[in-house]
């Protein structure tokens, strides 16, 4: 063997043996780094990043002494004030506050009308009944500037969005509480009950939400901004919301008032985008100067990413053809016997899925009891030493047993009789007959609801020209209570599919046709 052979080889092996020393270095570091942050957040203190929205970041010295305080600006600057609240300077977008590393960091109280705009916006989501979306186009359309406002980050635009609010209204800190470890973003450690252990993965980079249980809470580090029966009412809303939306679908803001029947049931084929309206506006008007508007679907990959084709297709005529397709086959389930299907597959799913609310009041205080368990554990180990570790999890412990205490309650309301599958089946069928009613006399929520239940999806392509609909074989109903109103989910009922029960679908084509510069639906 040749020396410049050898050499290589040599090479080879000690770069292997370094890059090895180099990622264990890395670990060990990750390792020391997350049990840093959570004894940082154990002891009250910010574990870094920017304050929630409403906050400003404190900074004191390892004695103890107060330092000065940062407040981040719409504008992306940082804004510095002594101990006495007096600006000291502004720091450029991009520029880190200088400080020492044994320097710490705590949440204060930002600016009176930050806080004011905090409250406002649970109270909007709690008592006004808006949500996420709403919210944020109303403060965008009074000119609030958000937290961000396009000014942090390229890829950030101006104006509040819907998971700006989400993430307000999301956020325990607003209680007072600290709590870290929601999502696991190490490369290769995480926080799992109250350990540092190496993520699955070599190495493990995507950012995933961690189960509430791993969640460290450090409670009251920081003055509140909202109470936590306002916090805990909105996380109840928010889970309540999500949950209809699973069931029955749930719409509010211009969701509800919006003329296009079929939002969210359209999928473009070509970006994978869903389908919405879009409205134009004819260059010749009216005699009374009153412009004329006509309604499409549009791909949201084409008009919001520019991603994808714009072609609009005509709502008016694609509509009609959906109600046509949906009305022959009500007429077709009826005219086949269709109550007899139905009563079998009620029946099947009933045993799959339902629960008597005797045996759901046993699961849930089976729970409860669980809880008062370790509960009773806990306070049995508490020492002075150890109080500072055990009282977080009191805190998140009765957190959970308040949530099952709600759920207790949910459920001792449930009407204790079993389901006449009979009876159901007579009423599904029923609420099909008034099909042509419904479009005459019905609201737009009833019409959209209507369609919802017939239709699962409908695929669209507009470059063949083809709409491919999913139509299911009978209406999907959301109701096994005969005490409440037809396609309403019950309470404690579940369903083995994924989404709404009796998902089996027939596929209709329908052809597409070329009219002027839009599409239109050709009846079969």
């Amino acid at each position: 063997m040749c020396l410049t052979t050898y050499s290589d080889a040599t090479d080879e092996i000690v770069r292997s043996v370094k890059q090895c020393q180099a990622r264990q270095e890395s670990k060990d570091l990750s390792k020391v780094t997350i049990r840093g942050q959570l004894s940082n957040l154990k002891s009250g203190w910010w574990n870094g990043g920017l304050p929630p929205y409403g906050y400003d970041l404190q900074y004191v010295s390892s004695q103890g002494a107060l330092l000065f305080t940062v407040r981040f600006l719409e504008s992306g600057e940082k804004q510095v004030f002594d101990n006495r609240g007096h600006p000291l300077r502004t720091l450029p977008p991009g520029e880190r506050v200088p400080k020492a590393e044994t320097d710490k960091t705590r949440l204060v109280p930002s600016t009176p009308e930050r806080q004011q705009l905090v409250r406002r916006i649970f109270d909007m989501y709690v008592n006004q009944g808006l949500g996420f979306k709403s919210i944020a186009r109303k403060l965008n359309d009074e000119g609030i500037p958000s937290p961000r406002n396009g000014n942090h980050s390229k890829n950030c635009r101006a104006g509040w969005s819907l998971s700006t609010i989400r993430s307000i209204i999301l956020n325990p800190a607003y209680t007072g509480d600290m709590v870290w470890n929601r999502k696991a973003k190490g490369k290769f450690h995480s926080i799992v009950n109250g350990h540092a252990q190496e993520r699955k993965g070599f190495p493990a980079q995507k950012e995933r939400w961690n189960d509430k249980a791993d969640w460290e809470v450090k409670p009251n580090t920081h003055p509140a901004l909202i109470d936590r029966k306002t916090f805990d009412e909105a996380d109840r809303l928010r889970t309540e919301r999500s949950l209809r939306r699973g069931g029955a679908p749930y719409r509010s803001g211009r969701a509800k008032t919006s003329p296009y029947l079929l939002t969210s049931l359209i999928l473009c084929t070509r970006c994978g985008h869903r389908f919405h309206g879009c409205t134009a506006n004819s260059t010749i008007h009216r005699k009374d100067g009153s412009k004329i508007k006509t309604l499409y679907y549009a791909c949201a990959g084409a008009v919001s990413k520019g991603v994808c084709e714009r072609k609009l297709v005509r709502k008016d005529e694609l509509e009609r053809e959906i109600r046509r397709r949906i009305k022959i086959r009500v007429e077709e389930f009826r005219k086949v016997g269709g109550d007899k299907t139905l009563k079998r597959i009620l029946a099947d799913e009933l045993k799959a899925g339902y629960q008597e609310p005797a045996a759901q009041h046993r699961v849930v205080k089976k729970k409860i009891d669980e809880i008062d368990r370790s509960v009773d554990r806990l306070v049995e180990s508490l020492t002075p030493t150890n109080k500072e570790f055990v009282d977080p999890k009191l805190v998140s412990l009765k957190r959970d047993r308040d949530r099952l205490e709600q759920e207790l309650d949910r459920v001792k309301a449930l009407p204790d009789q079993a389901v006449d599958i009979d009876a159901l089946a007579n009423e599904i069928i029923a609420s099909m007959g008034p099909f042509e009613e419904v479009f005459r006399e019905g609201t737009l929520e009833e019409k959209k609801e209507f369609i919802s239940l017939f239709v699962e999806r409908i695929e669209l392509d507009t470059e063949e020209r083809r709409a491919t609909v999913y139509l299911r074989k009978f209406p999907a109903p959301t109701s096994l209570d005969l005490g409440k109103p037809a396609f309403e989910m019950a309470p404690g009922v579940r369903c083995k599919h994924q989404k709404r029960p009796f998902p089996p679908v027939d596929v209709v084509e329908v052809s597409l046709v070329r009219k002027g510069s839009t599409l239109i639906p050709v009846a079969a």
